[in-house]
């Protein structure tokens, strides 16, 4: 029971977090471009994501509701991608769980679970005027490494193992005159997909669509790389 349980937590978080958005965005009309705010502006977003600098998110877990997440942006470089024409944003995302479940918590938890725990953070690439897909982006996350790990068991013999540390290695590759792209990481605010957030980033379902932003407008924090 054990084994199953850490395998369900870790692939739950690592599956969210490797969240990339790298699509095509539909096409913006040209006479119109002056003048329309661009969409992601439109949004109630937290623009404060910064090299080094930590933000707090939260995650949902089933029974418990939402708790407390810091995500930091470290090594951050832009340089000369391989293919021509191109530029290469690497950086480091470290996340850190900064709260211990309680034994009540862990058997609400274990309980209500159903085979989902829930959590999960997230890091994405979207495109400032349309919060769809970035054109010729790609995104791709390292190996990741979990440390730091917590168990807690209640008096019924429920049990809880989590991991409060994770580091991945990002790296964006994207056209060098391109000056619309968007780096964001936030948190799940449900624990159960829309069809929007599995549409995320494609024609008809911009950012705001989704429940990473409607079920918590400021759950996420954003960056403009130019």
């Amino acid at each position: 029971m054990k084994k199953t349980l850490k395998k369900m937590v870790c692939a739950s978080m690592a599956a969210v977090l490797a969240l990339g958005l790298t699509v095509s965005p539909a096409m913006a009309d040209e006479a119109h471009a002056a003048t329309k705010k661009p969409y992601m502006k439109t949004l109630k977003l937290k623009w404060d994501l910064k090299k080094n600098k930590t933000v707090k998110i939260t995650e949902p877990w089933a029974g418990i509701g939402k708790k407390p997440t810091t995500m930091t942006i470290k090594n951050m470089k832009i340089s000369k991608a391989k293919k021509a024409g191109y530029k290469k944003l690497t950086f480091t995302v470290v996340c850190k769980r900064t709260w211990t479940p309680t034994k009540s918590e862990v058997h609400k938890l274990v309980n209500k679970a159903n085979g989902n725990f829930g959590s999960g953070m997230y890091v994405a690439t979207l495109d400032y005027k349309t919060g769809l897909d970035c054109k010729d982006v790609t995104m791709k996350l390292g190996e990741w490494k979990w440390s730091n790990y917590k168990t807690v068991t209640d008096s019924h013999g429920c049990w809880f193992r989590v991991p409060r540390t994770a580091k991945v290695k990002v790296t964006v590759t994207y056209p060098e005159d391109y000056k619309d792209l968007c780096v964001g990481v936030g948190g799940l605010n449900q624990i159960k997909e829309t069809k929007a957030d599995k549409k995320l980033g494609k024609k008809g379902y911009p950012f705001g669509k989704s429940a990473l932003y409607k079920k918590g407008k400021t759950n996420s924090h954003w960056m403009r790389i130019k």
